[in-house]
């Protein structure tokens, strides 16, 4: 099995800016995800890192080079093969939690597994196990507006694993949070990855989450530099 889950190769991505020349976002960026591992992108506001996390994930697409996820080149795919991939293999976690506020935690875990084809029984028993592993076990039944910030963060990590994704993608994961759920976010990343296994990427301004990344990088200006020791 090849140790890299994601190779990137040669990166661009700009955007349009009316009355001013494109922005150039990404810059050439090559880089390889290890599998396995807590990989951390580092870096302030506008530095790129966010696109970079879209176009590696598939949410968006580079306007030149290429992802290669589990040996396939992912601009290869149609939309519906592109959908089902993130959906079957891929966990997104965000600053804001965009839990569905008319269901409960157990419902908002249970649609990607609904989506994805599982039966309802099987989609709500393993709701209740993701639950769990996340300390929500107690919260089931209740909706969003019910819980803190914290507990909503939870629920959408959970979700995340509904599944079993090969990789999880984080992006400002405790941006929204303060530093005590902040710290309960970050325990929660070491748990999945320890205990199942779980490879994440992970961008954030954040230098206090550096300490669970097992590789590092700093992004500046639309370019990663690998940090020493990373």
């Amino acid at each position: 099995m090849n140790n890299h889950i994601i190779e990137a190769e040669d990166l661009h991505k700009s955007y349009f800016k009316k009355d001013s020349k494109d922005i150039e976002v990404l810059r050439g960026i090559s880089v390889k995800i290890e599998r396995g591992k807590i990989t951390i992108i580092l870096g302030a506001s506008g530095a790129g890192k966010s696109t970079l996390l879209h176009v590696l994930s598939g949410l968006d697409a580079p306007d030149k080079g290429r992802v290669i996820f589990e040996g396939q080149d992912i601009s290869k795919l149609d939309d519906a093969r592109l959908s089902r991939l993130r959906n079957e293999s891929i966990g997104f976690i965000f600053q804001f939690h965009h839990l569905i506020p008319e269901f409960t935690a157990l419902e908002n875990v249970a649609i990607p597994q609904l989506i994805a084809g599982r039966g309802f029984n099987q989609s709500k028993k393993r709701s209740k196990e993701l639950l769990e592993i996340v300390g929500m076990g107690d919260r089931l039944n209740h909706k969003p507006g019910e819980l803190s910030g914290g507990e909503q963060q939870r629920v959408a990590v959970a979700r995340a694993l509904a599944n079993n994704p090969a990789i999880l993608f984080a992006d400002e994961p405790t941006g929204n949070l303060d530093s005590e759920n902040g710290r309960v976010i970050s325990d929660l990343f070491k748990k999945i990855n320890s205990e199942l296994g779980i490879t994440i990427l992970m961008v954030t301004h954040n230098e206090d989450l550096i300490e669970l990344g097992d590789i590092v990088y700093k992004m500046r200006d639309g370019i990663l530099h690998k940090e020493e020791g990373g």
